[in-house]
């Protein structure tokens, strides 16, 4: 299982914020990973309900969510075919193996 930052922000190479289609609200992981998962992407009834109810869980969820290794790699997939730039599906990617960090002692 992995614990992932939600809100966490994504930047670009220059390490500007990386803004939603409105322009003006910056783009967190759980944005990005929700409009990654229901992007008309090709695969099965099966594949589109599973990815569906994953950005459900996901746009509801709080600002942490635990995800099997299963959910990492359909996310992994699903960022690298719905966002042509390179950018994105880099720092999507980085902070999906980010190293886990201990909430404390």
């Amino acid at each position: 299982m992995k614990t992932v930052n939600l809100t966490e922000t994504l930047k670009t190479i220059r390490g500007e914020p990386v803004f939603e289609q409105d322009g003006k609200t910056t783009a967190t992981l759980r944005y990005i990973l929700c409009s990654a998962l229901i992007a008309p992407i090709d695969g099965s009834g099966d594949e589109k309900f599973i990815r569906g109810a994953l950005a459900i869980r996901l746009r509801d969820a709080g600002d942490v969510e635990l995800l099997t290794e299963a959910e990492v790699k359909l996310l992994r997939t699903c960022v690298g075919s719905a966002y042509p730039h390179p950018e994105i599906v880099h720092g999507v990617w980085q902070l999906l193996d980010a190293p886990e960090v201990s909430a404390g002692p």
